[in-house]
């Protein structure tokens, strides 16, 4: 019996599969205990920690290509897992107020903030510029949540027409998504 027979049922199962997996991994090296706490923060060895550099979308997000919904915050957040799996990941701290510390975390000598923005991912967070090649790599190649003419939150909230007009709603995969 398939459990997730319907396109609609499988975007549900991987939601929920995201949402109900168990985001700790222990590497076997040292024992030290990785946790996804939510979009761009992660708990590495008791400390957490912001992903320098990169905007992570909610696992819960949806973007839209040919008018149909596919679940690129659940993609991208598995992805994110995948690298939070590996052993030997190494988190320095970056910058850091009372509240937050921003980390850049890497395994060996890959930036994992900076791979996410690459691949389409992620966003290059603003004011880090040297994610910004990255980010343009990931556009060009149409990677990840920009196959689908992905409009950047910054970008439509700042968009005047976008406000309330139906019409450009059809043409915006947020901008639709941001009122329900």
């Amino acid at each position: 019996m398939k459990i997730c027979s319907s396109k609609l049922r499988v975007l549900l199962c991987l939601t929920v599969l995201v949402l109900a997996t168990d985001l700790s991994f222990a590497t076997n090296e040292q024992e030290t205990q990785t946790k996804l706490l939510r979009n761009n923060v992660i708990e590495h060895n008791g400390h957490q920690f912001v992903l320098y550099g990169a905007v992570v979308p909610t696992s819960t997000m949806k973007c839209f290509k040919d008018d149909r919904a596919w679940p690129c915050g659940a993609s991208a957040t598995l992805r994110l897992h995948e690298f939070l799996r590996q052993n030997a990941l190494i988190c320095d701290v970056l910058e850091s107020d009372q509240t937050t510390q921003f980390a850049r975390c890497r395994l060996a000598d890959l930036d994992i903030a900076r791979q996410l923005v690459r691949e389409g991912w992620a966003l290059a967070a603003a004011g880090v510029d040297e994610y910004r090649a990255a980010e343009q790599s990931a556009i060009d190649s149409n990677a990840g949540i920009w196959k689908d003419n992905f409009i950047p939150p910054e970008d439509w909230r700042n968009y005047p027409s976008l406000q309330n007009d139906p019409v450009e709603d059809l043409l915006c995969s947020v901008c639709a998504t941001r009122r329900q």
